[in-house]
């Protein structure tokens, strides 16, 4: 086995924005025995996540534009995690930079928008895949603080 080895080197703090979502009932819905349900969990992620990008993505014309914070765009998560029906999205600042309020309305907003959407999609998908017992539930997290 790989020896593990840590750095003594000083590490950096920063201010920092993490959403966590997933689905209730996934795993129930992936120990069915039904080959079709297998066949429909990768385009459940696929379609998941797809919907996930189409609401962050803000647009040439959005009122955020202003606000783009200073690199790239607002909307790019700094680093993210994906968890299989969920995921870890990470927002990073120095220690010196808050997150712009109009951002910040603008991530909750797109959070529940995503979860209403999905929501709305899901018993679609499980009637196009015939499959039973997708999960219903999108459950979303955000909190705030120093990493």
């Amino acid at each position: 086995m790989p020896r593990l080895e840590f750095s003594g080197h000083e590490s950096t703090l920063h201010k920092a924005i993490v959403v966590a979502f997933d689905l209730g009932g996934f795993s129930a819905f992936c120990n069915q025995p039904d080959p079709l349900v297998a066949a429909a969990v990768p385009q459940l992620d696929k379609r998941m996540f797809d919907l996930l990008n189409e609401t962050l993505d803000i647009g040439e014309e959005s009122f955020l534009l202003p606000v783009i914070l200073t690199e790239e765009k607002a909307t790019n998560p700094n680093f993210t995690k994906f968890t299989g029906d969920g995921a870890l999205l990470f927002w990073l600042r120095s220690m010196k930079e808050d997150f712009p309020q109009p951002f910040c309305n603008w991530l909750v907003e797109s959070m529940r928008r995503f979860q209403r959407e999905l929501s709305t999609q899901l018993p679609v998908w499980e009637k196009e895949w015939r499959v039973h017992k997708v999960p219903r539930q999108v459950r979303v997290g955000i909190t705030t603080g120093v990493v």
